[in-house]
């Protein structure tokens, strides 16, 4: 096993999923080595009374969830997986969505029955300043471009906006009735906000905030994305335990209805959603059966289910450390290229098992390194994606046995000359 000891010496270790379970008062991590079909448990830790909504500092290096049934926050160490403190305000009430500043100094609270949001420093976890917003706040969100934080106010039917220099409130938006999730396309150019009483999508312009539509969705949507593309949003409803799948565009409309797995009908169970960065795939907790939904939207299935402990309520995607984080690109394509060596090198020493599971380290380290490269230049993309799978799909599928070697040598080769055209 020389060669998983080997690529450990990145320091990097794969994404993962976060997941809230309300029922053990934990956090629980499942690793999404390989391409993330195949979420595997890694380890759960205890934070508090009924956790609920989770959000990522953009560093990655903290965790933050709200303890509805603590009225506080806990903060998850994630190199450490370990809870490193809890904190709060005396006038807290109850807990909902939280946001962190892009430079990860400042954490935005959502406090739904206090009609507020907090926002309290991240290092010190003190000095907590209370800005009132509308009645029922239940989500806040950073504009792409880090200048404006929007508050959903669910029983005023209002976005409000707030100055992330001041900490004021600069405007309101109106909405539909009983706006929930707030979603920015990638390019800041539009914005998505779930109605849960008018089981609707509505769709604004991301940078004046004016209102383009609103369209039917999933019955009580409850979380939404865009995908990378901003040509479909995934909303994901409540009540029907489904995901809708819609086209974007100047008549936005449902395309597609994806059902999710679900336990006794009348169980209204979907909640928490997560997507991988390049889209590929979906993930979904179902409240009642205790289960993550993984959902392929190109295929508009969900592929398979995985067991979770009681009630998993949020999700949030974790990005990989070290590998191809924070690369250029001649660094990424040397590390891309180091993989593909040592998978090589294992293949001869006889460590198959190692081989392949660098090859799905080696898969997925591209698709999280070279999304811009996806979207900006699709062809050099394709020479070098198509060379890599025809390189590693022979050395995965063979299943911890000796792949055939009569084009390995020669798929190896082309693999690494493709890569010198990401330099």
């Amino acid at each position: 096993m020389t060669l998983i000891a080997a690529s450990a010496s990145w320091g990097a270790s794969p994404p993962m999923l976060a997941v809230s379970v309300r029922g053990d008062n934990a956090i629980e991590f499942y690793n999404l080595a390989g391409t993330g079909v195949y979420p595997s448990f890694a380890e759960k830790i205890p934070v508090g009374k009924n956790p609920g909504e989770l959000c990522l500092a953009p560093d990655s290096k903290r965790l933050y969830v709200g303890l509805t049934g603590d009225k506080k926050v806990a903060v998850v160490d994630l190199e450490n997986k370990s809870v490193v403190a809890t904190f709060g305000d005396p006038a807290l009430q109850s807990p909902d969505g939280c946001a962190v500043s892009p430079d990860s100094r400042k954490l935005y609270l959502v406090d739904q029955a206090g009609n507020a949001v907090f926002v309290f420093a991240t290092d010190s976890r003190s000095g907590a300043k209370r800005i009132e917003v509308g009645k029922e706040p239940r989500r806040v969100v950073f504009s792409p471009d880090g200048k404006r934080i929007l508050v959903s106010d669910a029983q005023s039917n209002t976005l409000t906006v707030i100055d992330p220099l001041t900490d004021k409130i600069v405007s309101t938006v109106k909405t539909g009735n009983e706006p929930r999730d707030i979603a920015f396309s990638a390019d800041g150019k539009l914005l998505a906000v779930s109605l849960i009483a008018d089981d609707s999508a509505e769709i604004f312009d991301g940078q004046t905030l004016a209102f383009k539509q609103q369209v039917g969705s999933a019955w009580s949507p409850q979380h939404l994305a865009f995908a990378p593309d901003a040509q479909h949003l995934y909303v994901v409803g409540h009540v029907r335990d489904e995901i809708a799948l819609m086209r974007v565009g100047r008549l936005t409309r449902v395309e597609w209805f994806i059902s999710v797995p679900h336990g006794a009908v009348g169980e209204h169970q979907t909640w928490g959603f997560a997507m991988l960065p390049d889209g590929k795939y979906l993930y979904v907790s179902n409240i009642g059966d205790g289960t993550i939904g993984v959902v392929d939207p190109a295929a508009t299935h969900t592929i398979r289910t995985i067991t979770t402990g009681k009630q998993p309520y949020s999700i949030a995607y974790i990005p990989a450390s070290g590998g191809t984080v924070g690369m250029n690109a001649a660094a990424r394509a040397a590390y891309y290229r180091t993989l593909a060596q040592k998978a090589v090198a294992g293949i001869k020493a006889g460590d198959f098992v190692g081989a392949a599971n660098l090859c799905r380290t080696l898969e997925q380290r591209w698709d999280e390194g070279e999304s811009a490269l996806r979207q900006n230049a699709q062809e050099t993309w394709n020479q070098v994606d198509m060379a890599m799978d025809d390189f590693i799909h022979p050395i995965i599928r063979a299943g911890g046995k000796q792949p055939d070697s009569t084009t390995l040598d020669a798929s190896y080769q082309n693999f690494l000359a493709k890569l010198e055209l990401l330099q």
